[in-house]
């Protein structure tokens, strides 16, 4: 596969011919994908944005589960993963993170990934779909699951692949993964022999083979579901419901405020909460129930996407919490976006997890001062000419040659430093710079800046794929 990386930078000067305010690099990934990093240096703001025009490019955006491809896992971090190990293990081009999570693998609000329902929605909340044929809507959602015994009245489900309150019904998929202890017993109904996986508007089917009581979840084994039923609801489904008994699981999603529709959707992610509406500043904090002191006009490290008016789909972040970049309110980002052209966008899961991955290297700085896991994300995959033109095939092999690590380098606190590569390597063939593990940050320019005490690889990647690894400490 071709890959094209050619900086171009702008720099805008202030009071002084020697004192640069603001610099703005331009890469261009693959024919239609385009990065762009903005340095403010007066005011210190770090802006990323991947901009993609679908008329140009072969894309294809996923939605992914970052730990693993299942909710949860009985590790150390419940089911989540860091960005980085996320698009490798996908084979992405790139990714940014995505929605909100209470530090398990459970997205908060909506996450549909290929045509799969594996979140329900959040009230009131925005989220992102897309549909089969691409095309991108932004609105709040609302998930009505039923389920029927016997042909018999729908009962209501409360949600999908999450833990159940006293009061509610769950339905569990094998995408839930596996949670070794919670926190209350549970009525467990087995449903075997089912027509996975669970998709809006599809009838899914299955028999119950088990009811058990338990406060231990076993997985949910392949082509079955489970029903949780929390303690109030007990009587109920032991009455109700029994070994051999025919079970419909329905699903439903409808938009707030637009109409399509929500049966062709491929991928859906949740946030919250609006930034820009029709091309006006819009946040609506208060309804999907954000903190306005601490969270919408306190400054933060910020995630978001949007559409601009050309129809692109920009992805963006601004990193904070730092020397180097400050953060940003929600207003502050809105204003970012309309400066962009932004005609419609939202905000999603920032702070700690706001990160961008291109290629195979952290573009941003993370601001625990390294990337924290998160529980999924917005994936970006690419194919362009080359992958069907035999002259270009010697570009392939070139991804498989092994990294070449330079000698390592010490960095003072606070300090910073240009990275050089060897013959030339940069002039002739442009570089994107990042880092492997997402301590320190390395803006394009190539200049590695010291943002805490750590030992990480700063990279640089060729137009060709060729890496190039940087060791480094921070010393006092």
């Amino acid at each position: 596969m071709k890959k094209i990386f050619l900086f171009t930078t702008i720099s805008l000067l202030f009071f002084s011919p020697y004192l640069i305010s603001e610099e703005i690099f331009n890469c261009n990934i693959v024919p239609g994908i385009d990065f762009t990093q903005k340095i403010e240096t007066e005011k210190p703001l770090i802006t990323n944005l991947i901009k993609i025009n679908f008329k140009k490019a072969n894309v294809y955006l996923q939605i992914a589960l970052a730990g693993s491809d299942s909710i949860f896992i009985s590790n150390q971090y419940k089911g989540r993963g860091n960005l980085r190990d996320l698009v490798k293990r996908k084979e992405a081009l790139a990714a940014i993170n995505a929605d909100y999570f209470p530090f398990t693998g459970d997205p908060l609000n909506l996450m549909i990934q290929d045509s799969e329902l594996i979140s329900e929605s959040m009230p009131n909340r925005a989220a992102m779909a897309i549909t089969v044929d691409q095309k991108i809507y932004f609105d709040t959602f609302t998930t009505n699951l039923f389920l029927a015994i016997n042909d018999g009245n729908n009962l209501i489900i409360d949600g999908i692949n999450r833990s159940a309150k006293k009061n509610e019904i769950i339905i569990l998929t094998p995408r839930f993964g596996e949670l070794s202890f919670l926190k209350r017993k549970y009525l467990y109904i087995l449903i075997s022999n089912v027509n996975l996986p669970v998709q809006i508007g599809k009838v899914v089917r299955g028999t119950v083979t088990n009811l058990f009581e338990e406060n231990i979840l076993p997985r949910v084994p392949t082509q079955s579901m489970m029903v949780l039923v929390g303690e109030d609801q007990i009587p109920l489904f032991k009455e109700k419901c029994k070994i051999g008994d025919q079970i419909i699981f329905t699903s439903e999603l409808k938009a707030s405020n637009i109409d399509f529709d929500t049966t062709k959707i491929a991928q859906a992610v949740g946030g919250g909460p609006w930034l820009v509406k029709n091309s006006e500043k819009y946040i609506d904090y208060e309804i999907e129930g954000f903190k306005r002191n601490e969270f919408v006009n306190r400054r933060h490290p910020r995630t978001a996407v949007g559409i601009n008016k050309d129809g692109e789909f920009c992805l963006i972040t601004v990193d904070g919490r730092s020397s180097i970049s400050r953060g940003a309110s929600l207003s502050e980002l809105a204003d970012i976006l309309l400066k962009l052209n932004i005609e419609n966008a939202i905000n999603l899961d920032g702070g700690g997890s706001t990160s961008m991955v291109i290629k195979d290297v952290y573009v941003n700085a993370p601001s625990d001062g390294f990337p924290r896991e998160i529980a999924n994300a917005i994936l970006i995959y690419a194919v362009d000419e080359a992958e069907a033109d035999p002259s270009q095939l010697a570009l392939k092999d070139n991804a498989n040659d092994a990294a070449i690590t330079m000698p390592e380098i010490e960095l003072k606190e606070k300090s910073r430093i240009g990275l050089v590569l060897p013959n030339n390597i940069e002039k002739e063939q442009g570089v994107l710079w990042g880092t492997l593990e997402g301590k320190c940050f390395v803006n394009q320019k190539g200049e590695l800046i010291s943002i805490g005490f750590f030992r990480g690889n700063a990279a640089a990647i060729t137009k060709l794929n060729k890496k190039y690894f940087f060791p480094f400490k921070t010393v006092r």
